[in-house]
């Protein structure tokens, strides 16, 4: 059997954009489906999705590169409160589930990958999401460590650090909290993730937001998921204005906690 290496690479691109399928190249060249799909991405082919044509618009090559803002942003925001899988019939997809609440945010989401997907309503009416279906997302957001069963288990993107303000912000809308507490005046922020992710963005606020490092808070007994706790006045402000100060992308609701904390500050100065 041929190494991957040494696969036609050409003709096996030639043929699938001539209409063969991944299944058809896979037994002509003894692989995998799985891994014709795979080389075919690698090889910068279009994929093709399995079953019926696609229904709804999609900028399925959104991921591929991440050298803006808004795909930062999201791959943050993903990467905290989305999960990559298959379906029954074996198609990838990315699904991203928020409380009902939060139903604007996934219209945002939908405006940037250019999709005309619905968002839907979970059974009880308390969730909306939304479903992204499409080999070549998926596949790139895999590569960025959007994987199945992720939790406890992804690191840090490779991405560039201008670019990592939008995507720990992003991440932080998904898996951050920012709130009040009133018995200390104090405000607290909480962020929860894979411990070695967590490690990786505590010491980037404290190279940019001049906080100190604080002990980890290990979550439900298990050391692969750990929670990075700040309480204060001073030092939570600058921590979130380093993530959020001339944002364009954001969650409303944690914006909002975030402007709400700048007037508590701006009061106690005057």
């Amino acid at each position: 059997m041929p190494r991957t290496t040494d696969l036609p690479k050409a003709a096996i691109v030639t043929r699938y954009n001539g209409g063969e399928s991944c299944g058809t190249l896979a037994v002509a060249y003894g692989r995998a489906e799985s891994t014709m799909r795979e080389n075919l991405h690698r090889w910068g082919a279009a994929i093709r999705r399995r079953g019926p044509a696609r229904t709804y618009t999609l900028d399925e090559a959104f991921f591929h590169s991440i050298d803006t803002e808004a795909k930062a942003y999201w791959l943050g925001f993903i990467l905290a409160d989305g999960r990559v899988g298959r379906t029954g019939a074996g198609n990838w997809i990315c699904r991203v589930d928020l409380s009902v609440r939060d139903e604007g945010h996934l219209r945002k989401l939908a405006a940037a990958v250019k999709t005309t997907a619905p968002i839907k309503i979970g059974h009880h009416g308390a969730s909306a999401y939304l479903d992204l279906c499409s080999v070549q997302l998926c596949y790139d957001l895999r590569l960025l460590g959007c994987t199945p069963h992720k939790t406890g288990k992804h690191g840090t993107p490779a991405i560039d650090a201008e670019l990592k303000y939008h995507f720990y912000r992003g991440y932080f809308d998904g898996d951050g909290s920012l709130f009040a507490v009133p018995q200390i005046h104090a405000w607290r922020v909480d962020v929860i993730g894979a411990t070695g992710f967590i490690k990786e963005f505590q010491n980037w606020l404290v190279q940019r937001a001049a906080v100190k490092p604080t002990k980890l808070r290990q979550v439900d007994c298990s050391a692969d998921v750990s929670s990075l706790r700040y309480t204060g006045g001073p030092q939570i402000e600058r921590i979130m204005r380093l993530l959020y100060d001339g944002a364009n992308d954001y969650l409303d609701r944690k914006y909002d906690r975030f402007m709400e904390l700048l007037g508590r500050s701006k009061r106690r100065t005057t």
